[in-house]
């Protein structure tokens, strides 16, 4: 189901970055962090799923068989670091900073702990390929904020089959068993036929009629013996 393969994709993910010693270290959410409150610790990494489509793998959806679509979901994860300034720096001296460089570090350890980690697409045992990975940028602008604050939102495509089973509320009542012997030494209504033309104990059958029938108790029947164990050598 779409929902439970959603929710391991992304607690899967999130192992995988927690486990992955970033520079955001254990501050991996499973939320959006965007925007973030001033006086948490930065970097850090929020993980989510917002959007799934599906698209039928025949040309239709019929209700002749189970339901079968191709599911792409889009994995965000956010990205959120400061690039640390002295008080004392200036308007003109914080625009000479590169606030991108520590967010693409971060960015580039996401993608070595997702992409490029067998652990990480693996044991989603559903995730069948990796249809894109976007990244957008956001920059705190220098005459709104005297921190460098720099986030980035990345969306991984993954794609995967969904085929849903018809779930059957059903009950076995009854087994009733009908037996035409194939076997020629079993069969008394086959005549023995020797060499060339067949073997002692008549045609290899079957032919047609029943030798042995029987009804396979069902669940509240009584059993075809009784349920205390047997004497040794017998049964």
């Amino acid at each position: 189901m779409s929902a439970a393969r959603r929710q391991a994709i992304r607690e899967i993910t999130l192992d995988v970055l927690k486990a992955a010693r970033t520079a955001a270290e254990d501050r991996v959410y499973p939320t959006p962090i965007l925007p973030w409150r001033r006086e948490r610790p930065l970097p850090a990494i929020g993980v989510y799923t917002l959007d799934e489509r599906g698209t039928p793998i025949t040309a239709g959806v019929s209700n002749a068989g189970p339901f079968q679509l191709h599911q792409a979901l889009e994995l965000r994860i956010e990205v959120l670091v400061e690039l640390e300034t002295d008080a004392a720096t200036t308007a003109d001296e914080r625009l000479r900073l590169d606030t991108c460089a520590p967010l693409d570090a971060l960015c580039e350890q996401i993608e070595r702990a997702t992409r490029r980690n067998p652990n990480w697409y693996l044991p989603c045992e559903s995730l069948d390929a990796l249809d894109g990975w976007n990244t957008h940028q956001e920059l705190a602008r220098v005459d709104e904020s005297d921190r460098r604050t720099a986030a980035a939102t990345i969306t991984a495509t993954v794609s995967y089959t969904d085929i849903d089973e018809p779930e059957i509320d059903d009950k076995l009542e009854q087994v009733h068993v009908r037996v035409d012997v194939i076997d020629p030494a079993a069969d008394p209504n086959t005549p023995p036929v020797w060499p060339p033309d067949g073997y002692p104990g008549g045609y290899p059958g079957p032919d047609g009629r029943i030798e042995v029938e029987f009804y396979v108790p069902g669940p509240e029947d009584p059993p075809f013996w009784p349920a205390e164990e047997l004497p040794a050598g017998e049964g």
